[in-house]
């Protein structure tokens, strides 16, 4: 039987106290990196240093390793002393990968200090897969120098976390990184080795086969802000990345907006959702809000947001419960029943739909905006995050809000 102990409560458990000392050199290990910048996290110090330094739970040392275990998006590190061995777990990828738990094998004890949203019982199904991998394994010191030292990059069905942990950290780190990078799952906004040219990309059959030991190190942060470099190299791809059929629409909705703005006119986006964190009364709220716009001769043009595609996504792939065709179709109705209803209280405001284009397309059309009015989540960090000198207002329902 597994025990799991949380290490933010062995302060007021009287029967945790032999973990108290461990804890507090983790929290103390924690607080030398900065996980908002990669060279400042334990990722990139652990490759300058060629190895992962962490306290001991079993004494006063710290433990180095260059022994990594993975499988697909689930991985971790194998430390040991003498004769005890551990493993050493980071959270979800959204917080930056980092670590968060430890498994000692032989006490049979997961030990975890949150970071992530991630519990003890994630940890422990983790621990589960880990441990089949290390046992299919041949016995390996892991502060062996033979391990090849690889960085990967996670990716994620969520653009957002790919935009802020993964994208703005290859930004940040052109000059720093020289190894080359694998990457593992999807890449939901764009092809990275045609998004960052200037990094070496392992092709497929180039990544490793499972027989050779790695020293693995991930790609990814935490910062605050989407960098304008960032930015840029997006609105550059996408403008230069057009699909074929959409290459002239895209050219006549740009001059549009900009025509607009430059005879003195604003532009106000707003995002429409059927499902999920669905804003009760929004498409009424939305024709009264222009309505007094007009009567103050300040009438905006307005942006209708919906769902962006990503990267390969099929629109059979399933959103919500239904097909994301089906999705994209009750958005497009949704934009059709606001125009009526601004037709029918004589709102002449001009109206473009930016809903089912792709991802990237998405976000540099946002660029244009003055004033944004989003629901909660990922539908406004693609202006949020993006252009985040933008003002704006993000809600939501009761219902969202009591989860």
């Amino acid at each position: 039987m597994v025990r799991i102990v949380n290490l933010e409560a062995v302060e007021n458990d009287p029967n945790l106290q032999a973990w108290l000392d461990f804890g507090k050199r983790w929290k103390d290990w924690r607080a030398q990196f900065n996980q908002h910048h990669w060279p400042e996290s334990w990722q990139g110090k652990a490759y300058k240093e060629d190895q992962l330094r962490f306290p001991s739970p079993w004494s006063g040392c710290e433990l180095s390793t260059r022994y990594s275990l993975r499988n697909q998006l689930l991985f971790g590190y194998v430390l040991q002393e003498q004769r005890q061995r551990a493993l050493l777990i980071p959270g979800y990828l959204g917080a930056g990968h980092q670590l968060e738990a430890i498994y000692l094998i032989r006490e049979q004890i997961l030990l975890f200090l949150p970071y992530s949203l991630a519990d003890g019982n994630w940890f422990l199904q983790v621990t589960n897969v880990l441990l089949a991998e290390l046992l299919n394994q041949p016995q390996v010191n892991p502060a062996t120098t033979a391990a090849i030292l690889q960085l990967s990059i996670e990716g994620h069905p969520n653009f957002a976390h790919c935009l802020l942990n993964t994208y703005t950290c290859l930004e940040e780190n052109k000059h720093e990184i020289q190894s080359s990078i694998k990457v593992i799952g999807i890449e939901p906004i764009a092809q990275l080795k045609d998004l960052f040219t200037e990094y070496q990309w392992l092709k497929q059959h180039e990544q490793s086969d499972g027989n050779e030991q790695e020293f693995e190190l991930p790609i990814s942060c935490r910062p605050s802000v989407i960098s304008e470099g960032l930015r840029n190299r997006i609105q550059q791809y996408a403008d230069n990345n057009h699909p074929t059929n959409q290459i002239q629409e895209n050219t006549k909705t740009n001059e549009r907006i900009m025509r607009w703005k430059q005879n003195g006119g604003w532009v106000l986006w707003v995002s429409l959702k059927t499902r999920g964190a669905v804003a009760h009364g929004l498409k009424e709220f939305i024709v009264e809000l222009i309505k007094e716009f007009e009567s103050r001769q300040c009438t905006p043009m307005l942006i209708l947001d919906g769902f962006s595609v990503q990267q390969g996504t099929s629109n059979q792939e399933i959103y919500y419960e239904i097909t994301l065709q089906e999705l994209i179709r009750e958005e497009i109705s949704l934009a059709a029943e606001i125009r009526e209803l601004l037709q029918e209280k004589g709102c002449a405001t001009e109206i473009i739909e930016a809903i089912g284009i792709p991802l990237l397309s998405n976000i540099n059309l946002a660029g244009f905006a003055d004033f944004y009015i989003c629901h909660q989540g990922t539908v406004q960090h693609k202006i949020g995050w993006t252009y985040w000198n933008t003002p704006g207002i993000v809600h939501s329902n009761p219902t969202r809000l009591r989860t």
